[in-house]
């Protein structure tokens, strides 16, 4: 595969658009309910000291005010389905699957050439 322009990650710590050679991956347990059901990949600057010590205590979940933004959402949901530690009904990875497809959708209809605009959800943050 050929790319025609750098490849780049935003900083999950500073929220910088970086380029590859910049960004490092934090791997870190997701517990949810005191049980493991997959992993946090946490994006950080490797070149910037202050995102460099942010991260080991960066999580997605974070008691108190919980940031919650449709990305962040579809990237916990995808993570449930092919995690080994979920054991649901088939029903139930069914109904999530459906729920990420949802949110891609609402996703989508908030780009600026969408002539759709839908409302924050509930729980939904803004980055």
């Amino acid at each position: 595969m050929v790319f025609t322009k750098p490849l780049t990650w935003k900083c999950h710590i500073c929220g910088e658009l970086r380029p590859d050679a910049n960004i490092s991956v934090l791997t870190k347990p997701l517990v949810i309910g005191g049980r493991p059901c997959g992993q946090q990949n946490i994006r950080y600057c490797n070149d910037n000291p202050q995102c460099i010590k942010a991260v080991r205590d960066y999580s997605f979940f974070k008691e108190g005010k919980r940031l919650m933004t449709i990305d962040k959402a579809i990237e916990i949901l995808e993570l449930c389905v092919v995690s080994p530690f979920v054991i649901a009904k088939p029903d139930t990875k069914d109904a999530i699957k459906l729920g990420i497809e949802a949110l891609k959708i609402i996703r989508r209809s908030r780009q600026p050439e969408s002539p759709i605009k839908l409302a924050t959800l509930p729980g939904e943050t803004r980055e």
